[in-house]
């Protein structure tokens, strides 16, 4: 990798890095499978581009969220073709509901319907943004919240999408990345769009990506859970209520009733109220079987609905012909999804219903073992494949992982990261302590939170098991420090971090989503409080149906699963305080089951060996000069 020293002026040569290139590289040429853990600071993703590009023909670049896309795009892309000095092209795809479709801007502009006043402004700067635009890419657009509503009435959906028969079809945003996508050397998507292509791909109805055949999984640590999304059927009332309202916007457009799509709405919303768990907040299984009775009506109701709508958008002549037999085939879809789901799960999946607004649901089935699946994938559609995270390993080793995304018989590499992990952390556990099950532990943890954020002065992250946990702190915190309190969910997570980055002693409180993607090196970020080991929920349908496969096989599901899963999840929160040479601080762990229990220790062994300390002294002293 020395070829970095000279276009790159803070190189530093990593022993790991080259380690980590040379069986990148080894991959592509015997067309094998690799998978990694680069520890933080390996530089991995110069790793594995450069010998890409070195061994040329094109390659599948997926990572875990388009932030990190947007990264490897705009600074390790050059960085690597300077490098090797090839004249490689690189191109970042999105899905299609990420870019502007015009011909539904210029519709709503035609006919605003705009729910509320505050939607005006926004509405008005898209417009002028479309015209400048020369991605249509939502991300451009920093006004726009992350579940804009406004958003989803211009996005480029494909189930709204009338292809080449579109007026607006030779400037289509979507049609023209694409083709950028094919005709580039490195593709750079995220993996719910290589999992969603995919899953296309072995239904039979196409492709969305080029026929790359090499492909580089970047944060494969979160790959297995998005691929199990898409590796099932779902069906949601808000998916029921878009179609109505299309519907009812295409039969409008001829002066025909809209009875057939307002009845839709109806019949969905009634549909997921029946089906919803009296008193449920979080997915649950479904038991279709038991409450057939008390569904039979509102059953009938939706299905009944579902045919009127599609009668109505067949055949005839008017205006919009091809619009409504796209709706008319997606309430097809939505019939065929309705039959596969009011039924007894597969084997091999598991029902879920799952809340979405205040009284919509969502149906949908999973696999309960996804790696299989991938595995036959990989090998149909790729001839080498390299899977690579910052935390893929369980005590040092990368079996569960390989397993895990279908690649049990890969070449496996474990890069250490080259911080000095005794000077730059420490890691704090608190001897005398409640345990986490404990009634008085989340009074204690609150106060010893607070304790620790005064030490450091701010500049802490902290990280909480559950909404509750953080709804709790998010209500008491702000009140009782002398700091700026942001608190995940009160703005969007990108404009959250940059908030945190600017306001060196502010403080950011977060739950699960927060341990992915948030990179805050220096002195904005000296302190890391996890207040729980993140344990699965073990009556999440998911999670209990994985315990079920692993006690049939004869194991343990917690030591085969559950504790596993939540060392990786634990290193990935640690992992955001250190991410530069210079960086230094105190990592958190208000969990003394790591000092009480016997797997306590296996949690440890994962881990850095970052000194141990036990007590708020301590904690001031490594803290007093960061």
């Amino acid at each position: 990798m020395n070829l970095l020293q000279h276009v790159h002026e803070r190189y530093e040569h990593r022993p790991g890095q080259d380690s980590m290139a040379e069986a990148v590289a080894r991959a592509f040429a015997t067309k094998g499978q690799l998978v990694v853990e680069a520890g933080t600071g390996t530089g991995k993703t110069l790793a594995y581009l450069i010998p890409a590009l070195q061994a040329r023909g094109p390659v599948i670049v997926s990572t875990g969220t388009k932030a990190l896309q947007a990264q490897l795009f705009d600074r390790e892309a050059p960085l690597s073709i300077a490098a090797t000095n090839v004249a490689a092209t690189f191109s970042l795809l999105k899905g299609r509901e990420n870019y502007l479709c015009k011909k539904r801007l210029a519709e709503l502009s035609q006919d605003p319907r705009l729910e509320w006043a505050a939607e005006i402004p926004v509405f008005h700067a898209m417009e002028r943004w479309a015209h400048r635009t020369e991605r249509g890419d939502r991300a451009e657009l920093d006004s726009l919240s992350d579940n804009s509503p406004l958003w989803r009435s211009v996005d480029g959906r494909a189930e709204i999408c009338v292809g080449r028969n579109c007026a607006q079809y030779d400037g289509c945003f979507v049609y023209t990345a694409r083709q950028r996508a094919g005709e580039s050397q490195v593709l750079v998507v995220n993996h719910a769009l290589l999992f969603a292509d995919l899953a296309l791909r072995e239904s039979g109805e196409g492709a969305v990506l080029p026929d790359f055949r090499r492909l580089i999984i970047d944060e494969a640590h979160l790959a297995a859970d998005i691929a199990a999304q898409h590796f099932g059927t779902r069906l949601s009332s808000r998916m029921l209520v878009e179609l109505g309202r299309d519907g009812a916007k295409e039969l409008a457009f001829n002066a025909a009733d809209t009875l057939p799509a307002t009845t839709l709405e109806r019949s969905a919303r009634e549909f997921f109220i029946a089906i919803r768990p009296a008193g449920y907040q979080a997915r649950t299984t479904f038991d279709y079987d038991g409450n057939r009775s008390q569904l039979a009506e509102t059953e009938e109701r939706l299905r009944q609905s579902l045919l009127e709508l599609a009668d109505a958008c067949t055949g005839g002549g008017g205006l919009r012909g091809e619009e409504r037999t796209l709706v008319a085939a997606r309430c097809v879809n939505a019939l065929s999804a309705l039959d596969a789901l009011l039924q007894p799960a597969a084997v091999g999946q598991v029902l879920t219903i799952e809340p979405q607004g205040r009284d919509g649901g969502v149906l949908a089935s999973w696999p309960v073992e996804i790696g299989p699946r991938l595995g036959d994938l990989f090998a149909k559609h790729f001839d080498a494949v390299v899977a690579t995270s910052a935390t893929l390993a369980i005590g040092g080793k990368l079996d569960r992982s390989a397993r895990s995304l279908g690649m049990a018989s890969a070449e496996t590499l474990v890069v250490p990261s080259p911080f000095d992990h005794k000077t730059q952390a420490a890691f704090y556990v608190p001897r005398h302590f409640p345990d986490p099950r404990e009634r008085d532990y989340p009074e204690r943890a609150l106060r010893e939170i607070e304790a620790l954020i005064e030490l450091s002065r701010g500049r802490a992250l902290v990280l909480f098991a559950s909404h509750r946990a953080l709804k709790y702190a998010a209500e008491r915190l702000p009140h009782s420090l002398p700091y700026t309190v942001l608190v995940q969910g009160e703005a969007p997570r990108e404009q959250l971090v940059e908030q945190f980055r600017s306001d060196t002693h502010s403080v950011l409180l977060g739950t699960a989503s927060f341990r992915q993607g948030i990179d805050v090196p220096g002195e904005a970020l000296s302190l890391v409080i996890v207040d729980k080991l993140p344990f699965a929920v073990p009556d999440d349908p998911l999670v209990a149906a994985r315990a079920d496969l692993v006690r049939r096989r004869g194991g343990d599901p917690f030591r085969e699963d559950q504790l596993p899963e939540a060392i990786l999840d634990l290193r990935q929160a640690l992992g955001r305080l250190i991410r530069t040479r210079t960086d230094r601080g105190l990592l958190a762990l208000l969990d003394v089951r790591v000092r009480t229990r016997p797997y306590g220790r296996e949690v440890l062994r994962s881990l850095p060996p970052w000194p141990l300390i036990e007590d708020l002294e301590q904690a001031r002293n490594w803290l007093r000069h960061i």
